[in-house]
């Protein structure tokens, strides 16, 4: 079962559109997602010691012309 999280705010609660999910990949301090960004390309979500989250691209390499 995935809860919603609700914030309270002046003037009533407010349901938030985030739904936690479980990490994919997770060790010792650290937590790794799957994710697409808006252009549909994968990345992945790393978080580290319940720090920042750093999202993390393919480095896409260009194609040099002979």
């Amino acid at each position: 079962m995935i809860k919603k999280i609700q914030k309270q705010m002046k003037g009533g609660e407010t349901k938030m559109p985030f739904e936690p999910t479980a990490p994919d990949y997770a060790g010792d301090g650290i937590a790794i997602w799957k994710a697409v960004d808006k252009n549909g390309k994968p990345y992945l979500k790393v978080k580290v010691l319940q720090g920042k989250s750093i999202n993390c691209f393919q480095v896409e390499r260009k194609k040099e012309e002979e």
